[in-house]
């Protein structure tokens, strides 16, 4: 899959028994295995039959099943079809887009499962195109990329209007909406403090808040904690990447919590545990389900995010990246950094805030732990992160 990266970064994912992604040490065993596997089997004549037929004799791959694309449909109905069916019927007709992906099939019968309305499709991005050729890449983070989509909900209605959109392999989910003419495209931080409140509302409230956890990164907004110390369920903190949440979740539950939520910034959401991985499907029928009971009380997305930044407190998100050629340029910018010494707290941190504490991932130091030592495990990444607090208008402000 090229995921929502550009078409020759191309790649693919391994998965265990456990319906979780491989860890590097895991990771580290199977690369061990193909080193020691690079010549032919002698079983297989290339020549004769050709890679794909070998494949299909010898069982070395199974397609996606219809079968088991009921199973996942009834699953996710089960875990998250909370609204009566007329409600979501009720949800103005939304556009959705797979971004030249595989989403298109799923997302359609998901739909017609919770009982919304068949979407309006984007023509141009509606097929699979492993040439992503609307788009430069389809990472519907970018500028750009819902363009297509917007234009198609615009005229279905000038004021209002509704986009869906998964990246090419459906595990990412981007939403828009159109509110008095203005659109707004949710950021990974937006959309999972939202998920979040709706899932906490349609959690089993027979069951005392701190049995239940949601989980988030260290690189995603920290609302998420605001709304655990506000509701009191438990929050644990992760390293980038599904793979790391999942495991945290099935270790969480294992001890007798509920992981109600996971997200991450990068537009990736995993509602509950029905699905080990961050999953663009149920996470866009959640989301509709939201748009639904919003709309049926005459309100928005974008209305409930500015009443959940009151009640929690604003939290803001400035995200970029840049791009290197070469995976040695990022490593060679820390080290300079820290033979430099600019990585110590500075001495005089402008007002008004102070620097609070520092984590240096690959070091495994953190000033704000106890003992100084992170408590996120130590993986050889590299990630620096500095916390300030500081006081604006008599309020305090990390």
């Amino acid at each position: 899959t090229a995921s929502h990266n550009p078409k020759g970064d191309n790649g693919y994912k391994l998965y265990l028994g456990d319906g979780a992604q491989i860890l590097p040490n895991q990771a580290t065993q199977i690369e061990a295995e193909i080193a020691r596997n690079l010549d032919v089997w002698e079983c297989v004549d290339t020549a004769r039959l050709g890679f794909d037929e070998v494949c299909r004799r010898d069982n070395v791959f199974t397609a996606l099943s219809e079968p088991l694309k009921a199973r996942y449909l009834d699953a996710i109905a089960a875990a998250f079809h909370h609204n009566p069916e007329p409600l979501n019927k009720d949800l103005p007709q939304f556009v959705y887009t797979p971004v030249h992906g595989v989403g298109s099939e799923l997302m359609s019968r998901a739909a017609g499962r919770f009982g919304f309305r068949p979407y309006a499709p984007v023509p141009r991005q509606q097929d699979m195109d492993p040439e992503f050729s609307s788009v430069p890449f389809p990472n519907p983070e970018e500028k750009g990329v819902l363009d297509l989509a917007m234009e198609a909900a615009d005229a279905l209605d000038a004021d209002r209007g509704l986009v869906i959109a998964n990246d090419p392999d459906a595990d990412r989910l981007a939403v828009a909406e159109k509110v008095d003419g203005k659109w707004h495209l949710f950021t990974g931080n937006e959309l999972g403090i939202l998920l979040a409140g709706w899932l906490w509302e349609q959690r089993d409230k027979t069951v005392a808040p701190e049995k239940y956890a949601m989980l988030t990164t260290a690189v995603s907004s920290k609302m998420l904690k605001t709304f655990a110390d506000h509701a009191g369920f438990q929050f644990f903190e992760t390293l980038t990447g599904f793979k790391w949440m999942s495991h945290v979740a099935m270790e969480k539950e294992a001890l007798g919590l509920r992981v109600l939520f996971s997200f991450e910034e990068a537009l990736g959401y995993m509602p509950g545990t029905t699905v080990l991985d961050k999953d663009g499907i149920s996470s866009a029928c959640l989301a509709l389900s939201l748009a639904a009971h919003l709309h049926a009380s005459h309100s928005s997305l974008t209305q409930h995010l500015l009443a959940t930044s009151r009640t929690l407190g604003f939290h803001l998100s400035h995200n970029g990246y840049l791009r290197t050629p070469s995976p040695t340029t990022f490593p060679c910018i820390l080290a300079a950094l820290r033979t430099n010494g600019i990585i110590l707290p500075p001495q005089n941190t402008p007002p008004p805030f102070r620097l609070a504490s520092m984590r240096d991932l690959a070091a495994g130091k953190d000033s704000g732990e106890p003992g100084g030592r992170t408590a996120l495990p130590d993986v050889g990444e590299e990630m620096v992160t500095w916390r300030f607090v500081g006081e604006v208008g008599g309020r305090e402000v990390q």
